[in-house]
């Protein structure tokens, strides 16, 4: 069975814009540092022990690098042991949040479609707003963050 069987479609797309993220120049591969930050990035808390012995077991890494089906391997076998969504999606915020400030604001979003060649459009920033934000400040807070994010086929 091909490891892309035990994911949905939405988050084998998440983990590869992910993986993209830090892949910058399409080498199909990553570096263990870098590797190492896209496992925290989702949200997973293990010590740099467990991850090389997860490494050593499923036999990836040995050349220092990091293909994309190992990514899918090292965060199939991760998500066994039952991961921190909530962590997950605050980290996942705190990323987004360009200026610290605890909201997320369009210049936030900017920045980030901006930074990692996302093509959002002002009108595509505007509606992620106006969907997450339930207050009307025009800003997403922490909390209006992990309810959108609950709702998310990545989170059920």
């Amino acid at each position: 069975m091909a490891i892309e069987n035990e994911f949905t479609m939405q988050e084998l797309r998440d983990l590869r814009e992910v993986f993209q993220v830090y892949d910058p120049s399409n080498t199909g591969s990553l570096t263990i540092s870098d590797f190492r930050k896209v496992i925290k990035v989702l949200g997973f808390k293990v010590t740099r022990r467990r991850l090389q012995e997860l490494m050593r077991e499923e036999e990836i890494g040995k050349e220092g690098l990091i293909t994309y089906t190992n990514l899918l391997q090292l965060v199939c076998r991760l998500q066994g042991a039952a991961y921190d969504s909530y962590g997950e999606i605050e980290q996942a915020f705190q990323f987004l949040d360009n200026d610290c400030d605890g909201k997320l604001s369009a210049k936030d979003l900017q920045a980030i479609s901006k930074n990692y060649g996302l093509k959002l459009s002002p009108e595509d920033i505007d509606g992620m707003i106006t969907e997450a934000n339930r207050n009307g400040t025009g800003l997403i807070t922490l909390q209006e963050f992990i309810e959108v994010m609950q709702k998310t086929p990545l989170f059920n």
